[in-house]
């Protein structure tokens, strides 16, 4: 009986490593463009599946001139998941990379980066530097170029984020502080 049982149980196997296989498109499948939405919300599809796109939520008013993003970048059995964080006035940003959440893939979750867990309080009156010196403090893997290290993390599996001129961190500057040095820029 334990030897039947070890069969089935083995049998469905194949069937859940495949699952984070990554499958390609049919022959001659073209990559949508990517599309952006006047929230500043984006899709930047991948050229595989669309467990390889990058995806944007929209700008949301974190308070005190600063706006924020979540960016997924899919992957083929899981996900990454990162803050953006803008400061309309002084320029100011940075991007930090959520954290490992555990489990059959290499999650890494942005809820994770808050209490209880992490150490993360975004408010009215915190400044791109106070979060910069709380991700160098607690350890996240963060930077202050988010364009240019999204192009440049992923240029191989998506080389159109080259060529994505609508890609812009501070699109939200627009929507919530249009009188701010980045909005009128």
């Amino acid at each position: 009986m334990a030897r039947f049982t070890l069969a089935i149980a083995l049998s469905f196997v194949p069937g859940m490593l495949w699952a984070c296989e990554i499958a390609s498109y049919e022959p001659g499948y073209v990559v949508p463009p990517a599309s952006f939405g006047a929230d500043c919300s984006f899709t930047v599809r991948g050229p595989l599946t669309l467990y390889t796109d990058i995806t944007g939520t929209a700008a949301v008013n974190i308070g005190g001139g600063r706006i924020g993003q979540r960016v997924t970048r899919g992957m083929a059995c899981g996900y990454a998941e990162e803050i953006w964080i803008v400061d309309c006035n002084s320029a100011e940003m940075i991007g930090i990379v959520g954290q490992p959440s555990g489990g059959v893939a290499d999650n890494r979750k942005a809820d994770l980066l808050y209490p209880p867990q992490g150490a993360l309080r975004l408010s009215a009156e915190t400044t791109v530097p106070d979060i910069a010196n709380i991700a160098q403090r607690e350890g996240y893997d963060h930077w202050t170029n988010i364009i240019q290290r999204l192009r440049e993390t992923h240029r191989a599996s998506h080389p159109e984020l080259a060529r994505l001129s609508q890609l812009d961190a501070a699109c939200g500057c627009r929507i919530f502080y249009p009188d701010s040095a980045l909005a009128t820029q």
